[in-house]
C-alpha cells in the first residue's frame, strides 16, 4: 500500500518538475534533455519518499504525545498540593515525591532546544533499532522532543477546569480515578484538542530539523537540493508542501476543539 502510495507521488512530483522545467527552458537553466529527466526524476523520487517520512515523523510521535502526555499532565495538576485541583491526599509524601521528579523532568525536555535533545537521544534509536538515522530511528528523539510540551500544555488545561466541579465531585463522594475520567477530562477536553495541535504544528516544524540530521523527509529536500543546489522550484514545493502539513492539522484540531467545547453561544 505504501509502496503503491508513493508511486502516485512521485508521478504527481514528476509532473510539478516537469512543467517548471519546462518553462525555464526559454531562459538558460535547463542545459539538456537528459539532465532534465535525470532531475525530474531523481527529485520527484525524493520527495515521494520524503512525504512518506515527514508523515511518520509527525503523525507517530503526535500519537505517543497524545497517549503519555495526557495523563503526564493531568497528574501534574492533579498531584499540585498547592494548586486548586489537587485530588489525593493530603501530606501523601510519595504523589508529592513522584509529581516533583516529573515536573523537573518536563521542564528540563522543554528548556532543552529541539535540535540537540534529538541529537542526544539518537543514541535510544540506535539502540532500538539498530541504527539512528531515517525516519523510523526518529521516532523516538521526536516522541520525546514533544511529549514534554504536550504535558505542560495539558496540565494548563486541566488547571483552567472551574475548582467548583472538583468540589461537587468530591462531595458526591468520587474517586481520584473518577474526577479524572468523569469530571477532569471532559471537561479540559476543547483545550487539551487545541494542545494537542499545537504540539503537532511544533512537531511538524521538528521534523524539518531530525530531516537535516538524518530523518529524512521534505525538510531534508528543502535544505540539501533546494538550497544546497539551488533548486528554487523544489524549496518552494517542499516549503509549500510542510506549510500544507501545518494548516491542515491546524484545521483538523480546531474542528473537534470547537465540536468538544461545551461553552458554545
Amino acid at each position: 500500500m505504501l509502496k503503491f502510495i508513493e508511486n502516485i507521488l512521485t508521478w504527481l512530483f514528476e509532473k510539478y518538475f516537469y512543467f517548471w522545467f519546462t518553462l525555464q527552458e526559454n531562459g538558460v537553466d535547463i542545459p539538456g534533455k537528459e539532465l532534465k529527466e535525470f532531475r525530474i526524476e531523481t527529485y520527484a523520487k525524493q520527495l515521494a519518499e520524503g512525504t512518506i517520512a515527514t508523515l511518520t515523523m509527525s503523525l507517530v510521535p503526535i500519537f505517543f504525545t497524545a497517549a503519555i502526555g495526557i495523563p503526564l499532565g493531568v497528574f501534574l495538576a492533579a498531584a499540585d498540593e498547592k494548586g486548586n485541583h489537587y485530588i489525593f491526599k493530603k501530606n501523601n509524601r510519595l504523589i508529592s515525591l513522584v509529581r516533583r521528579i516529573l515536573d523537573l523532568v518536563v521542564n528540563l525536555g522543554r528548556a532543552i532546544p529541539a535540535i540537540i535533545l534529538i541529537v542526544l537521544l539518537m543514541g535510544i534509536s540506535r539502540f532500538a533499532f539498530g541504527t539512528a538515522i531515517g525516519p523510523k530511528a526518529m521516532i523516538i528523539p521526536l516522541s520525546i522532543a514533544a511529549i514534554p510540551f504536550g504535558a505542560r500544555i495539558v496540565e494548563n488545561a486541566v488547571r483552567s477546569v472551574d475548582p467548583g466541579i472538583l468540589e461537587a465531585a468530591q462531595s458526591m463522594g468520587a474517586t481520584p480515578r473518577q474526577i479524572i475520567l468523569k469530571f477532569y477530562l471532559p471537561e479540559a477536553k476543547a483545550p487539551i484538542i487545541s494542545g494537542l495541535t499545537l504540539t503537532y504544528v511544533s512537531l511538524v516544524g521538528y521534523t524539518a530539523i531530525a530531516g537535516v540530521i538524518g530523518g529524512g523527509g521534505w525538510g531534508d529536500f528543502a535544505v540539501t537540493t533546494g538550497y544546497g543546489y539551488r533548486e528554487t522550484t523544489g524549496l518552494i514545493l517542499a516549503t509549500i508542501l510542510l506549510t500544507s502539513l501545518v494548516i491542515i492539522g491546524q484545521i483538523i484540531g480546531d474542528f473537534f476543539a470547537r465540536r468538544a467545547d461545551k461553552r458554545k453561544i
